[in-house]
């Protein structure tokens, strides 16, 4: 389905009403092609939102991996990738792998700490410098140990 207009008056101006709501019609790839010309948009002005969220996943398994492949490979070659750290989570989240993809994420790294979605969300406000929002959050155990001090920039080469 097509969004064509948002009533909340904060998420109007921050909502882009070219990306399309959940539509098992509409393709992971042709998501990736909302972000990526809003990503060359961003590096025109030089500047991107500090958290931008979407949604891939109603497409076949192999074409929302080859989507959010896209979509990492052009942020890593972005003026942004030294400050972005993309975090994806599978539908059945409590059950299933996480992906914290960044400059600073430890790389060929498995962290079987057990996270769940709050602790997804309360490293996203750490990162942001925001508060929790509930009390599941603020006790969240943060992701802390898939990151490393020193940054890797080196770009992502997609699968095709």
């Amino acid at each position: 389905m097509q969004i064509d207009a948002v009533r909340d008056p904060t998420l109007r101006p921050v909502t882009n009403l070219r990306y399309r709501g959940f539509d098992p019609n509409y393709s992971d790839m042709e998501r990736a092609r909302v972000f990526l010309a809003d990503l060359t948009t961003f590096e025109a002005a030089g500047q991107m939102p500090r958290l931008t969220l979407m949604r891939l996943g109603s497409s076949p398994i192999g074409e929302n991996d080859a989507a959010l492949g896209m979509i990492v490979e052009a942020v890593s070659r972005s003026r942004f990738w030294p400050q972005t750290a993309i975090f994806v989570l599978e539908e059945n989240a409590d059950h299933s792998p996480a992906f914290v993809i960044s400059p600073y994420t430890q790389r060929r790294v498995v962290d079987n700490t057990l996270y769940d979605t709050s602790s997804m969300l309360r490293t996203i406000e750490l990162i942001l410098g925001l508060r929790p929002m509930t009390q599941f959050d603020a006790g969240a155990r943060p992701m802390l140990t898939a990151f490393q001090p020193a940054g890797n920039t080196a770009p992502y080469a997609a699968v095709r």
